[in-house]
């Protein structure tokens, strides 16, 4: 009897200690798996009787469960992201991700008979409402990028086309080459009445894409422009396919690192928060806010202490200032043709030269290939203050630079 006594406490404390040492992924294992296979089972076993279910009535869990995970979007993998112990219990958040490419928190607490005593999943679903644009997709996505004639370019694919799309950060929208892209074809409005992103649709044509693949990132049913025309050429055996608009990179912090040939995404939330942390920069030269003029971010750089408000526009090489900026401009450009620059107004064909010295905050820009432009009304806006011009390549590939519309934040490193 004596000997029974302590086994059955050895067994206690061995059970104590392994419970604690691994309940909390079990626990998370089976929340989990409630979710992913909308199975009851693996979680009511887990509650408490009062326990709390995302503020609804409390004492109904076997009659909530069931509803609550019926209409629970599919889940493919989750990870703990915290554990913290309060007066309440013990606070474990998940990150689970959606089979739509989404990612939500929901979490739960422990008390210390390893219970769940609160639970909360409702505030991390979108029921019965998959969006009509899915995105699945890693944290971050590592881009080789192709440089031709001072624009960027990515291999991708679309709807079983292989090819080269430019990056475009100018455009709202996937523009598609008419040339491989000549089917399924759909007319937005032929009498002008209707607009897409502030255009007006006289004749613009759109096409359905069921898949789009870019490196690791798939994007799937979701509407592109499509040019009237078409146009040839390729590059590296591969055709050009159309352009990549902020509209297709919108769920990312974008990357640039020009020197290195690359552009790495990181994936953010709805605020542009990480969605997962160890891909925060730790040493940055310059951090500096950005605006957004609809699709485009917007930068402020000072040249001689007078501000310029510039557009960054990755699918140009050169920098470009607007018609208007000219007298101000010229005195801190080298490399210009005298008589170009003496006419009056700007030529057709613009002012080529080189801009000698910029600042964004206390960051240097040096020598930066430059040009005064004819300027585009698109860009006039009364209501807010008029764009000076757009900054290209050139300015991307001064630093490794990082841009986060949502946050509204430019960052050099």
């Amino acid at each position: 009897m004596k000997w029974l006594f302590v086994f059955v406490c050895f067994c206690a404390s061995f059970s104590t200690s392994f419970g604690q040492h691994r309940s909390y992924s079990d626990i998370a294992d089976s929340v989990y798996a409630a979710l992913k296979k909308h199975e009851p089972g693996f979680l009511l076993p887990l509650l408490h009787d009062s326990c709390r279910i995302s503020g609804l009535p409390k004492g109904m869990n076997a009659k909530m469960i069931p509803l609550l995970l019926d209409k629970y979007p599919a889940v493919q993998a989750y990870k703990i992201v915290t554990i913290n112990k309060d007066t309440a219990g013990t606070r474990v958040q998940m990150e689970v991700m959606f089979e739509t490419g989404k990612a939500a928190y929901p979490d739960f607490v422990l008390n210390q008979h390893w219970r769940i005593t609160e639970l909360n999943v409702v505030k991390s679903a979108s029921f019965n409402r998959l969006a009509n644009r899915i995105l699945a997709a890693p944290d971050t996505i590592h881009l080789p990028l192709i440089t031709i004639r001072q624009r960027l370019y990515v291999k991708a694919e679309a709807d079983g086309r292989k090819g080269l799309f430019l990056l475009d950060t100018g455009s709202p929208d996937m523009i598609l080459n008419r040339t491989f892209f000549n089917d399924s074809l759909q007319l937005v409005s032929a009498s002008g009445t209707e607009s897409i992103n502030g255009v007006r649709g006289d004749g613009i044509l759109t096409r359905r894409i069921s898949g789009f693949t870019l490196g690791r990132m798939k994007l799937s049913n979701f509407s592109a422009f499509v040019m009237n025309e078409g146009i040839g050429g390729e590059a590296e055996g591969l055709p050009f396919l159309g352009s990549i608009g902020y509209n297709v990179l919108r769920d990312f912090e974008w990357r640039f690192d020009l020197p290195a040939g690359k552009l790495i995404l990181v994936k953010t939330d709805d605020n542009g928060d990480y969605i997962s942390q160890q891909y925060r920069l730790t040493s940055m030269k310059y951090m500096g806010p950005l605006e957004m003029r609809r699709h485009v971010p917007v930068a402020v750089i000072t040249i001689s202490d007078m501000p310029f408000r510039m557009g960054i526009d990755c699918s140009i090489g050169s920098n470009v200032f607007f018609a208007r900026s000219k007298n101000e401009l010229l005195p801190y450009m080298s490399q210009i043709d005298p008589a170009t620059a003496a006419q009056e107004g700007v030529p057709a064909n613009g002012i080529q030269g080189v801009l000698n010295k910029a600042l964004i905050g206390t960051l240097e820009f040096s020598n930066m290939p430059a040009s005064i432009e004819q300027g585009s009304f698109v860009y006039d806006n009364a209501e807010v203050a008029p764009l000076n011009g757009l900054l290209g390549t050139a300015f991307l590939g001064c630093y490794k630079t990082v841009i986060n519309l949502k946050k509204k934040l430019i960052c050099f490193w």
